[in-house]
């Protein structure tokens, strides 16, 4: 051991063991501590596993985006919202270095937590961009390739990027989209986000809400989730529950059919 480090632990005895402790507390303590988490060294903070809490820990859907990835061979992954990296990491293990993984994040303290968690993940590339102005950067830099992937989850703290997303995408002639936290018609079961458009009026991300933002030449399928609580999470208990999410297949029908017929 370092004999300078040494001398710390017999000066600081407690402070060590504060870290320690610190370090295997568990995550709804780190929840608590909200803005004081910010003080605490990244490789000092907790995260989740994120075999297990990608994608709000729903087991049914992460089964879901490894199926899309290995039936249709999405030529690049794009994810709106990296908030902690928890997905993204999932992403960057399903994908390994078949394709780039394209994430941004506006705030700046989770972009900074979040750029240091993904140094070492390869292929992924994160900016701090708004949501539309990056998916629209991608686009026109022709990055994407042929058939990209999108998980769209920028939607939070009053921001409502989700038009512009959708628009910013729309050229393109394939792709499969996910869009996070959004109404699942007679499934109140299913949690989902909603905006304040005027003065104490509220809407959901809902069909009618993006359908303005649609390319009227493209042929769009549309698909919702139909599974229990329990099938999503088991016996674990989960804060956020069952969460809502559209998939959204652009121009992909033929594709689809193929998959069914080998599977």
């Amino acid at each position: 051991m370092n004999q300078i480090l040494k001398q710390k632990l017999q000066r600081w005895p407690r402070f060590f063991l504060f870290l320690v402790v610190l370090k295997r507390s568990p995550s709804w303590f780190w929840n608590k501590l909200g803005a004081w988490r910010q003080l605490v060294p990244y490789r000092w903070r907790r995260y989740p596993d994120v075999t297990f809490y990608g994608f709000h820990g729903d087991r049914v859907l992460r089964e879901l985006v490894s199926e899309i990835i290995e039936e249709f061979r999405p030529t690049a992954l794009v994810e709106t919202g990296t908030h902690k990296t928890t997905t993204t990491l999932f992403l960057a293990k399903l994908a390994s270095t078949r394709m780039p993984i394209y994430t941004c994040e506006i705030s700046g303290p989770y972009f900074r937590e979040s750029r240091w968690r993904l140094h070492k993940a390869p292929g992924v590339i994160i900016q701090q961009l708004s949501s539309p102005v990056f998916v629209n950067r991608l686009v026109k830099q022709k990055a994407l390739g042929e058939r990209p992937f999108f998980f769209l989850d920028a939607h939070s703290g009053g921001n409502v990027p989700l038009q512009e997303e959708l628009r910013a995408l729309s050229s393109l002639q394939q792709a499969i989209v996910i869009i996070d936290d959004f109404v699942v018609p007679e499934r109140s079961d299913f949690g989902h986000d909603v905006y304040e458009y005027a003065l104490g009026k509220v809407r959901s991300y809902d069909l009618e809400f993006i359908s303005p933002a649609l390319n009227a030449q493209h042929d769009y399928q549309v698909f919702f989730p139909q599974y229990t609580a329990q099938e999503a999470f088991g016996n674990n208990f989960i804060n956020d529950g069952l969460r809502g999410y559209l998939v959204l297949l652009v121009n992909l029908r033929s594709e689809l059919q193929r998959a069914h017929a080998a599977g």
